[in-house]
């Protein structure tokens, strides 16, 4: 994933690997110990990093890797 998306920070990894691992944001959020939201907020930051569009999914992306 590093070689690919070299920008990404720590938090962005584990949440694209959570994602690969097809969790949802409820699972993922008790994982990290943060909330579902927060989860939402990070595939929305994720999504405008990457530079995706609305249909464009964060686990399409993470399935390619």
């Amino acid at each position: 994933i590093k070689e690919k998306i070299p920008d990404l920070t720590p938090g962005e990894l584990r949440f694209l690997a959570l994602s690969k691992l097809k969790l949802t944001p409820k699972e993922m959020g008790a994982m990290l110990g943060i909330s579902a939201s927060t989860i939402r907020n990070y595939r929305l930051r994720l999504r405008r990093k990457l530079d995706l569009g609305e249909d464009a999914s964060i686990e399409e992306i993470a399935d390619a890797i």
